[in-house]
């Protein structure tokens, strides 16, 4: 993912959304067939579908760093910084 490609993970992973955002796919590991429908998808994928889902990954991790950069101890600071 931090490479700016989509990805395949199973269920058991705090990131749900990623078909959402076109950022890959999220499924149970129990789904053969889904895994196997989407590992087709892959590799019948254009280059032009390829290159969208790299840059929704790219923008999905960026979106999400920047969240975290605003969230928790660093959003704490800054405001205690700005006083």
């Amino acid at each position: 993912m931090s490479a700016g490609c989509p990805v395949i993970l199973s269920d058991q992973t705090p990131w749900l959304d990623f078909e959402d955002h076109s950022v890959g796919w999220v499924m149970p590991l129990e789904d053969r067939s889904r895994w196997v429908q989407v590992l087709h998808q892959c590799i019948d994928m254009s280059d032009a579908e390829f290159q969208h889902m790299r840059q929704s990954t790219a923008r999905y991790l960026n979106n999400k760093q920047a969240a975290q950069k605003h969230s928790g101890n660093s959003r704490v600071f800054s405001e205690a910084l700005s006083q």
